[in-house]
């Protein structure tokens, strides 16, 4: 593989639709699905800036290497960075993970994770004792974000004992002092557990926080349409925010108590407030245009500042859910929305856009 090649990962199953939505935009690019959750392509300036709504995460230059024993898969490794390395001053890190480290209910890499983990520990052990001016500008996470400004992220995904898809960044910091979640690390990985969350639904509204650099805030009120149990209303609570949670269910004890929670047990569907919130969040199990419907009726009347709704489908080919989801955001300027689909998402895509 030369480089010339971009490696591209997604939710385990939907290869088939990121080639797709690839071909789409981009046909002299060739897509394929060299291994689940992977899908590689030609690559040029356009491709990297895409953004791609089933694609989780990119990475550059990528050299597919295969060699049988961990020793001879770090010796590769280092031919690749070594010159790479040796021609910038910048601090480095690196980060060999199997492509289902971060997808969710899903073990189709878990016997070669640990081999993940024991390709980078040599990779050190093989700098530190023969590359030692190199060495010391190793950054591990999260330094390599807090302390530089810019570095070099070497990325691996090993899809296989013997296969390691290998990929060089040359990472930026943008004006605001955060990284392009999907160029430089993937939004997930900086979302903690919480024992606390009431249901898993709480991550995806963290992952999209994550992927828009932004949230509620103290001072903001929010609207959670069909909130129970919790998940996302606990999101916007934990950042100090005001909720109006709506659903004609329980909310768990510590979200229902929480004392900037109000529960009106009323219709999401229908329900609306007679002045605009900051944010209005939507994760309930109505028909792709349905929900859309509901949006677009709180964006006619001007009552939110922003959103962030999950829009739910059968099958794995939402074309026109898209297509529809296009044709709203022209209509009302939507300039900040982000498409994508989520670590989190199962047959959905969710909607991000923050308060102006």
């Amino acid at each position: 593989m030369t480089e010339d090649k971009i490696l591209l990962t997604c939710a385990h199953n939907w290869e088939e639709t990121l080639c797709h939505e690839i071909a789409s935009y981009f046909p002299d690019l060739k897509p394929f699905s060299p291994a689940r959750g992977l899908v590689i392509c030609n690559s040029n300036r356009v491709i990297k800036e895409a953004e791609l709504i089933f694609c989780q995460h990119k990475i550059f230059e990528v050299t597919e290497i295969q060699e049988e024993s961990v020793k001879t898969l770090v010796e590769k490794i280092g031919e690749i960075v070594d010159p790479i390395l040796d021609e910038t001053p910048l601090p480095w890190r690196i980060d060999i993970k199997t492509p289902g480290f971060f997808v969710v209910e899903d073990e189709t890499y878990l016997t070669i994770r640990s081999r993940g983990n024991l390709i980078e520990e040599k990779f050190l052990e093989r700098m530190k004792k023969f590359r030692k001016r190199a060495y010391e500008r190793f950054k591990p996470w999260p330094d390599s974000l807090k302390q530089a400004a810019c570095f070099v992220f070497i990325q691996g995904l090993l899809s296989k004992s013997n296969t390691l898809f290998l990929g060089i960044s040359r990472g930026k910091k943008l004006g605001s002092g955060k990284f392009h979640p999907q160029k430089w690390l993937s939004p997930h990985e900086m979302i903690p557990i919480d024992d606390l969350a009431p249901c898993r639904s709480y991550y995806k509204l963290e992952e999209a926080f994550r992927l828009s650099a932004t949230g509620p805030h103290k001072g903001q009120t929010c609207v959670d349409l069909g909130a129970a149990p919790g998940g996302w209303s606990w999101a916007a609570l934990k950042r100090g925010a005001k909720v109006i949670a709506i659903d004609a269910a329980d909310m768990v004890e510590h979200v229902e108590t929480h004392p900037n929670l109000e529960h009106l047990k009323e219709n999401g569907y229908s329900f609306k407030t007679s002045s605009a919130v900051d944010w209005l969040f939507c994760d309930m199990i109505v028909k792709p245009m349905g929900t859309l419907g509901l949006l677009e009726r709180w964006l006619q009347e001007n009552l939110t500042k922003g959103f962030v709704f999950n829009i739910k489908f059968r099958g794995k080919d939402p074309k026109s859910i898209i297509s529809s989801i296009q044709q709203l955001k022209q209509k009302f300027n939507l300039s900040k929305l982000i498409v994508k689909h989520l670590v989190f998402d199962k047959n959905e895509i969710t909607l991000i856009s923050p308060p102006a």
